[in-house]
């Protein structure tokens, strides 16, 4: 009823939001092939511990090519991608030795 339907807004409006730095797009990837990739990455792994930490991650566009990404987690609980390119060996090896 519309309890249920207040708790889902409520959800919706406190999840964290993924922001796309406009950094991100200089290898010619589009928001939504970097979201995509971001949200469903099979690799991720911390890239550095500086504040605020820093996560490396490899997922697929919505057009199935590997991209490389570099998020932030921020204090309110966003994401900002501030990297993304189509995926090299390096990061691939720098991410799976980590595991």
């Amino acid at each position: 009823g519309h309890i249920r339907e207040a708790f889902i807004r409520i959800a919706i409006l406190l999840a964290p939001c993924m922001i796309v730095h406009p950094n991100a797009r200089k290898h010619d990837c589009s928001d939504a092939e970097i979201i995509t990739a971001a949200t469903h990455a099979q690799i991720r792994g911390p890239i550095s511990t500086d504040d605020p930490p820093r996560q490396g991650r490899i997922g697929l566009d919505s057009q199935g090519r590997e991209l490389e990404l570099i998020v932030v987690f921020l204090q309110n609980g966003d994401v900002l991608v501030i990297h993304a390119m189509r995926c090299r060996p390096a990061f691939r090896s720098m991410l799976t030795r980590q595991r």
